[in-house]
């Protein structure tokens, strides 16, 4: 055998000797662990059947550990997007069934989403909140009902945490979600995105204090979550927060100033609300605003404030469908000029305002589309 064909055979029974463990196999304990879930579960679309042989880590969905060999990642989301007009192609590759508690054999498990099923109003396991080392968990609008668990507040190493529903419960009769109190939240010390969009709200008066408190807390999203009060905060600790989605709710007081001293703010949502009052003349304190969408709120009145105009980063500003009164023209004049480098749609439609723009014939006119419309 020529001296370079036996080098080739030699680095091949090397790589083969030493490949990662998860190419191998897996944990046999943990293998038997997924087959009874599976015996467990409906799958009308089959997309399990790759679940057979010795080989799990290679099964659809389930990653390992390249070095331990131990299944630290189990993703079932439904691929197929949920479109109304088209339900029963998404239906019949929607898991379904119960979640066994074998689960918890796999011990080193970090991500589990099963996010896009439908398992038809059963409760959330209480057993999940044993897997300790999970950092992602996404079980939305994946047909479980009734009242979150407290036990989650033992995921603390838990970064993801997603619950939110595409679909609204109450026009297609699907199980609700709801939470009482968020005291179990305080523990989750490092989660990074919360995500309880079309979650009942209503019963927990102590949402915002305790989030308040969540340190590494950079998005939150609880647009549709029939909260009727926005408590009053004297310190305001969302130090990483960039994101904050309040939309579709029923909040009916002044726009609250605290808002403005979460330094790092990117994306605020507080459309369809029934906030009332003048907009807050703060902006300034939160350079780093992208989107601002206060739109649909109708009992928003005064002028619009001049720092609005001296967001340098802003991409987004809807304001439209409330009572903003003053001249057009006046504040888009007074607006900064760094404006006209990031700004790509203003909507001032449906508010009292007067005067016209036109950007016809001027050279330096901002490159925006804008919306003036009554």
């Amino acid at each position: 055998m020529a001296p370079s064909i036996q080098l080739v055979v030699l680095v091949l029974a090397f790589i083969q000797a030493f490949q990662p463990s998860s190419c191998k196999g897996c944990k046999e304990e943990e293998r038997q662990a997924l087959l009874t879930f599976k015996r467990s579960l409906q799958d009308p679309g089959n997309r399990l059947s790759s679940w057979v042989g010795e080989h799990c880590c290679q099964w659809r969905g389930v990653g390992c550990d390249n070095g331990t060999g131990h299944i630290i990642e189990l993703d079932l989301h439904n691929p197929y997007a949920f479109n109304i007009d088209e339900y029963s192609p998404y239906n019949r590759r929607s898991l379904g069934g119960e979640i066994n508690p074998s689960l918890l054999q796999l011990k080193h498990l970090q991500y589990l989403d099963l996010s896009m099923n439908n398992f038809e109003g059963i409760s959330v396991p209480e057993f999940i909140s044993s897997l300790e080392n999970l950092r992602h968990l996404n079980l939305s609008n994946a047909g479980f009902g009734g009242t979150i668990p407290h036990s989650l507040g033992n995921l603390t190493n838990l970064h993801v945490l997603s619950l939110f529903l595409h679909l609204d419960p109450r026009y297609f009769l699907l199980p609700e979600l709801s939470v009482d109190n968020f005291q179990w939240l305080s523990h989750l010390r490092s989660l990074e995105h919360l995500d309880l969009r079309k979650v009942n709200l209503r019963e927990a008066d102590d949402w915002l204090h305790v989030m308040n408190t969540l340190p590494s807390l950079s998005e939150l999203r609880l647009s549709s979550c029939r909260l009727n009060n926005i408590p009053t905060l004297t310190s305001v600790n969302f130090t990483s927060l960039t994101v904050l989605d309040l939309a579709l709710n029923s909040f009916n007081s002044t726009i609250p100033s605290w808002l403005f001293n979460i330094s790092r703010l990117v994306h605020l949502d507080l459309r369809s609300n029934q906030f009332r009052g003048q907009i807050p003349d703060l902006f300034g304190k939160v350079p780093s605003l992208e989107l601002v969408d206060l739109s649909s709120n109708g009992y928003i009145n005064g002028e619009l404030p001049v720092t609005l105009g001296s967001l340098c980063k802003l991409r987004s500003l809807d304001l439209s469908k409330n009572n903003i009164s003053g001249d057009i023209l006046e504040f888009i004049e007074s607006s900064s000029r760094c404006i006209e480098d990031s700004l790509q749609l203003l909507d001032l439609s449906g508010n009292r305002l007067h005067g016209t723009y036109s950007s016809k014939g001027r050279q330096d006119a901002p490159k925006v589309t804008i919306v003036v419309t009554l």
